[in-house]
């Protein structure tokens, strides 16, 4: 028998509880909310120093870039989970040769691809309609842009060395400091007139402070990170290598959905109109991107219970997380699609052609998506992702299809539109797939309660439709800072509407019991 490694002395105690999952997931979403108010504050300066055609081109390359970085074979999806496993089992050495075979690997995978990317920058910069004057600017972007996303690759296993050892609290406190200074680094650079180089500014210095204290906080968790290479086990390594062949897949899958529009926008129209595309997709992309946080701190703690053989705690992580990633996805959502043109118009500072129609496609799609977060978590915890490739693969295919049909009819448009056909396409046939491996029915397990959210969601977001409609608020928009109070104070409207348009429609019966029975126990009450 293989022994088993106890923590030593000095080596900080994971917490897998469900009180853990829930600190971490609001620290996580607490610090996304603190970096969404700095992104709603800076984007309208960047988005005014560069103009919409160099902040298109901003975003255009910054993808491609990202594209390259994902060519990892997967193992940035794996690199958490087993930190996770590893750790619940008391195998620190494990956990110590993931972190190191995973810095090994990044620093090699980047210089290997560091001549082709250096050859190849002008090709890809090329494929996209943008200015003469600005072609050589891009192409160096792209290549500066590629070094970063390669170093913070290999920063990251600190990262994930936290986030596995269930402190996601203190990975996300340390994401947001990075991010705020960040923020802080662009706009100076900006003012001083830098123009896209300030951005690059912003990302290096992002890279420098978050990779600083993620490294200081996994030294305090797990002690030493390094391992000697020439002991590495192979087995270990085997296990990465499967694993990462199918989230590879995914990988590649999900970014492709999230960026074909771009794509299509900058090629197929230019590259102004992707300006367009992305102020809609930023703003509707916190419908998906705000639930990831629960996902993120779900995806220790159901590594830890597959690593324990708990298939009961992952059935019952399934229903109620999904019920709670849903439900934060549409507190967004519908305020989102009710107030499209406000909010444009408060943020940008001038209304914009065809951002509340993207606005809604996109959000409707990311709303649909959000309902098979944690399923595709769980399947990859318990180490089967190819569930997942398959749904992206569904995806990605219904996008395309219904792209090419839309596009030449609505145009910009069109392709948000397409982007939601894929997502809806996508879940559909994902929940078919994961309820009959697993044999339980949707209907009762998940389907009841979801049903019911966005019915709430649906009425909600048709009231604040009206009530910001009303001539007697309407023109509080007109200007940033009142709009910006009025959207608040109509966002508190619309969760209050939600929240309790759900509880009425029964989509939280299960919990009430349960939370009310915890408040007892809180206050000293009996039971």
């Amino acid at each position: 028998m293989t022994p088993v490694a106890m923590p030593r002395r000095g080596v900080s105690q994971t917490r897998t509880g469900a009180m853990q999952i829930g600190i971490n997931a609001m620290s996580g979403f607490g610090a996304r909310i603190a970096m969404m108010v700095i992104g709603f504050i800076v984007t309208p300066i960047v988005v005014n120093a560069l103009g919409l055609a160099q902040f298109g081109l901003v975003s255009i390359v910054g993808s491609i870039a990202g594209y390259l970085g994902l060519l990892d074979f997967g193992l940035g999806g794996a690199f958490v989970k087993f930190i996770s496993e590893h750790v619940t089992r008391g195998e620190l050495h494990g956990a110590r040769q993931v972190v190191t075979f995973g810095v090994l690997f990044y620093l090699l995978f980047g210089l290997v691809l560091a001549a082709p990317v250096y050859l190849v920058a002008p090709f890809l910069v090329h494929l996209f309609h943008m200015p003469a004057d600005q072609y050589a600017a891009a192409v160096r972007y792209f290549r500066i842009v590629y070094v970063l996303v390669i170093c913070s690759m290999a920063f990251s296993l600190a990262g994930s060395v936290v986030v596995g050892m269930h402190r996601m609290d203190i990975a996300s406190r340390n994401n947001f400091i990075g991010y705020l200074v960040s923020s802080g680094v662009t706009i100076a650079f900006l003012k001083v007139g830098y123009g896209v180089n300030a951005m690059l500014c912003g990302m290096t210095a992002q890279l420098v402070v978050t990779a600083t204290l993620q490294y200081v906080s996994a030294r305090r968790l797990l002690g030493s990170l390094w391992h000697d290479p020439r002991t590495f086990e192979w087995s270990m390594l085997r296990r990465l290598a499967g694993f990462g062949g199918w989230t590879q897949a995914n990988s590649l899958l999900n970014i492709f959905n999230l960026d074909v529009g771009r794509f299509i926008a900058a090629s197929a129209i230019n590259i102004a109109s992707l300006g367009v595309y992305e102020i809609g997709s930023k703003i509707s992309f916190l419908t998906k991107s705000l639930p990831n946080y629960l996902l993120d701190a779900l995806m220790p703690a159901a590594s830890a219970a597959d690593a324990a053989g708990d298939g009961l705690r992952l059935h019952a992580i399934y229903v109620r997380a999904t019920r709670y990633s849903t439900g934060l996805s549409l507190l967004f959502a519908g305020f989102i699609v009710g107030a499209a043109d406000e909010i444009v118009h408060v943020w940008i500072g001038r209304s914009l052609p065809f951002v509340a129609a993207i606005l809604l496609w996109l959000t409707l799609g990311y709303a649909v998506n959000s309902t098979t977060g944690v399923g595709t978590t769980i399947l990859r915890a318990k180490g089967l992702p190819r569930f997942e490739t398959y749904y992206t693969a569904v995806a990605s295919a219904v996008t395309v299809i219904a792209t090419i049909v839309l596009l030449p009819r609505f145009g910009i448009v069109g392709v948000a539109a397409g982007s939601a056909c894929g997502w809806f396409g996508g879940s559909v046939y994902f929940f078919v797939v994961y309820h009959r491996y697993d044999r339980i029915p949707w209907w009762t397990s998940v389907g009841f309660p979801t049903v019911r959210l966005f019915a709430a969601a649906a009425l909600a977001s048709a009231a604040v439709w009206r009530l910001v409609r009303v001539p007697a608020i309407a023109h509080l928009f007109d200007t940033r800072i009142i709009g910006m109070l009025a959207l608040a104070s109509v966002g508190v409207c619309y969760a209050a509407a939600f929240v309790a348009l759900s509880w009425l429609f029964g989509a939280w019966n299960e919990d009430v019991p349960i939370v009310i029975r915890r408040l007892r126990l809180a206050w000293g009450l009996s039971t």
